[in-house]
């Protein structure tokens, strides 16, 4: 527990033990002990105490003076109920101990300044850190001691506010921004650009009534204390939210906790009712020796991964177990398969994949998967081969990797971007489609048709897997109108005009993507027209460059 808890914004005021200290008696003795609390770091000398607090006395007296003090300081204290030695004075100096146990406001407020250009640091946690300035450093206080550390204090106090009020912005909470706008424009009145932030964030809260009259409190203001007017661009800002709130025109505004706004988030699936259950039926298969292939056909945006997504929580409910590999991101021969089994290899699972298989077999395999060798490091060393045969082989043995962990467990192996994969992960796939049917390993491959049609290793490969009596092909086409309505409301928690919503999806072609980046963008535009100092124009789509392109 805290021995002693210093608060010096504000004021000076001590507490121990839940309770508020009575003050030093002496104004002479606040200011001293405040002077050495914030000069923590080093010790003091003497003369200089003397000639800081006592400069119109002879050295002698000065002196005298400052022992009663830190006497008085270090006595009240311990009366008042401050177990430890704050003051430890000799001869020659004097400092605060900072190996007793205190908190200090101005310390706690500076790491986290700090904190803000070290590390990524919340709003919320920034918030917590500004509520540590309860007001001006030793407000109160007439001495000139501590000004400059005042005036820098304040000015850190003020800047933080700012980012705290962009940070909320950014994430579109608008109206949390607005508390720490207003605080600003409250602390520092003369700053314009304040003022502007405040009519502009109470804009975008769809509050235009309250954005025109800080206008007028900024106006008077600056009559008030300059006897001037606010800059040509505030009153041009007044003027565009006047004619805004004039014309009904509200802006579209995602929920602050809406998952397009959260980066982690994940974005809910719409529609695929259809597409899903047929997934289902062949993912099942694995439950009772029926593997098979399913083939996710779409073209860029369309929502294949997501739709991935959904199957394998699909899987996961069943306790099939799930493999998965982005051929897309694929920089070596067998890459997606590599990463695959890394995910689920483990030393346990390596012994009973043992029961399973040969050997010869682990050893090949344990090329993609250098850990099994760890594991395993008795296995007998592979016979030389031609590499035809050596390529042929690596087949083999991923085939028998994959049929012996579904006969753990049933297996559901996805491949994220197909049409991307290197030309041996090409040749593995169709190889092992061609013994998943007795097995309990489901295949799912996803792939965009026109990408895939240009490589023609990978379009035989597609076509001969369509051919397979066990395969399924499913072909995601754009949303609808309705299911993009649906995929503005959930991923947005927030209801559009119908008109909007028609004109965004017809603007989009209902590609799923291309409606969330489009929703992104439109808030980001918001926010960087509140930040550049125009009003957010309520019926403009700025479509992202990706996405203009891809639409034609």
């Amino acid at each position: 527990m805290t021995n002693l808890r210093i608060r010096l914004f504000g004021g000076l005021l001590l507490e121990s033990g839940g309770r508020v200290l009575p003050r030093i008696p002496s104004r002479v003795g606040r200011s001293l002990f405040a002077f050495l609390v914030m000069n923590r770091d080093r010790e003091l000398s003497r003369d200089l105490l003397a000639g800081t607090f006592w400069p119109d006395m002879p050295d002698s007296q000065a002196r005298r003076r400052l022992s009663q003090s830190l006497w008085q300081i270090q006595t009240h204290l311990s009366e008042a109920g401050a177990s430890g030695d704050f003051v430890v004075a000799n001869a020659h100096g004097v400092r605060f101990n900072r190996a007793t146990s205190y908190w200090l406001d101005v310390e706690a407020f500076e790491t986290g300044i700090r904190a803000i250009k070290d590390t990524a640091v919340s709003p919320a946690e920034l918030a917590a850190t500004a509520d540590l300035y309860r007001g001006d450093l030793l407000s109160g206080f007439y001495d000139d001691w501590f000004l400059l550390d005042q005036a820098r204090l304040r000015n850190e106090y003020l800047d933080l506010l700012g980012t705290i009020s962009t940070a909320y912005k950014g994430r579109g909470r608008f109206d949390d921004a607005l508390i720490f706008a207003r605080r600003l424009a409250l602390n520092d009145p003369l700053r314009e650009e304040a003022h502007r932030e405040v009519m502009r964030l109470c804009y975008l809260a769809g509050r235009p009534n309250d954005a025109l009259l800080q206008y007028e409190i900024c106006y008077a203001t600056l009559q008030d204390e300059l006897g001037s007017e606010p800059a040509p661009e505030t009153t041009a800002l007044f003027e565009s939210i006047a004619v805004e709130r004039e014309s009904g025109a509200v802006p579209f505004r995602p929920a602050a906790s809406s998952p397009l706004l959260d980066k982690d988030a994940q974005i809910p699936l719409v529609g695929r009712r259809d597409e899903r259950a047929i997934g289902l039926t062949v993912i099942e298969g694995a439950l009772t020796s029926q593997g098979g292939i399913l083939l996710v056909e779409g073209a860029a945006g369309v929502g294949k991964s997501r739709f991935l997504d959904a199957l394998i929580d699909d899987a996961n409910w069943r306790g099939i177990g799930v493999l998965r590999g982005d051929a897309g991101l694929a920089r070596q021969s067998y890459a997606p398969i590599s990463t695959a089994l890394d995910q689920s290899l483990s030393r346990l699972r390596v012994d009973q994949l043992g029961a399973q298989i040969e050997p010869v077999w682990l050893r090949k395999i344990a090329s993609l998967t250098p850990r099994i060798s760890d594991w395993m490091p008795d296995l007998p060393p592979s016979a030389a081969l031609r590499p035809s045969e050596e390529s042929h082989r690596m087949l083999e043995a991923i085939s028998h990797v994959f049929v012996g962990l579904s006969n753990i467990s049933p297996l559901l192996l996805v491949l994220d971007d197909f049409d991307a994969a290197d030309d041996d992960t090409v040749r593995a796939i169709r190889h092992l489609s061609n013994i998943a049917a007795d097995s309990r390993l489901v295949i799912v491959v996803s792939y965009q048709k026109a990408v895939a049609a240009d490589r023609e290793i990978v379009w035989d490969c597609l076509r001969d897997i369509d051919g397979l009596a066990n395969t399924r092909r499913i072909d995601l086409q754009p949303l609808s109108e309705q299911e993009t309505t649906e995929l503005i409301r959930l991923s947005t928690a927030a209801d559009m005009e119908p008109a909007t919503s028609s004109r965004l999806h017809e603007e989009t072609g209902g590609n799923p993507l291309f409606v969330l980046e489009t929703l992104r963008a439109q808030h980001e535009y918001h926010v960087a027209a509140a930040a550049s100092g125009a009003t957010a124009l309520t019926d403009r789509f700025p479509l992202p460059d990706s996405v203009q392109d891809a639409i034609g």
